[in-house]
């Protein structure tokens, strides 16, 4: 999973008109043009506002492990197409792992993982702190490739 905070450089002319349908525009047009990236499978993202900040973005990426072990070239992928979309207007932050933080997220979590499971969804608790909600929740989320159905079944079971 790939973390990333968006939002508009406080310089700009898009800071200071604070549109949220701009910027929410902008966000479906980013995650539109990331189904191109071979091996992003998914995303979740929600709109969120401070007076710091004003209207911001927290997304998540959900990257195909199988394919990838790293997050570096999505990263450099998205902010470069965010770069675009918003005409230089744009910040976007990649939420790096820290040694302190509780669950570490950008690492592959295999389909019998119910620990790494249960730390992306602590994370994605995250994206959606009562203290910076609008008045209205505006949020996307991808819908779930359905799986695959060649090959062996698995033998384990998911437990919730």
């Amino acid at each position: 999973m790939l973390r990333v905070d968006f939002a508009y450089r406080q310089n700009s002319d898009s800071f200071n008109a604070a549109d949220v349908n701009q910027l929410v525009a902008d966000m479906i047009w980013l995650t539109e043009q990331c189904t191109t990236l071979s091996g992003l499978v998914g995303y979740a993202w929600v709109l969120e506002y401070t007076e710091d900040h004003r209207y911001h973005i927290h997304a998540a990426f959900y990257l195909n492990g199988q394919r990838h072990r790293k997050v570096w070239c999505f990263w450099e992928a998205i902010h470069s197409l965010w770069e675009v979309i918003t005409d230089g207007e744009g910040y976007a932050h990649r939420c790096e792992p820290k040694g302190h933080y509780r669950v570490r997220g950008e690492r592959v979590i295999s389909f019998s993982d119910n620990r790494g499971r249960q730390g992306m969804t602590f994370i994605l608790s995250y994206l959606g702190k009562q203290s910076q909600r609008t008045e209205r929740r505006i949020y996307r989320v991808s819908t779930v490739p359905t799986p695959a159905v060649s090959g062996r079944r698995r033998r384990c079971a998911i437990s919730e």
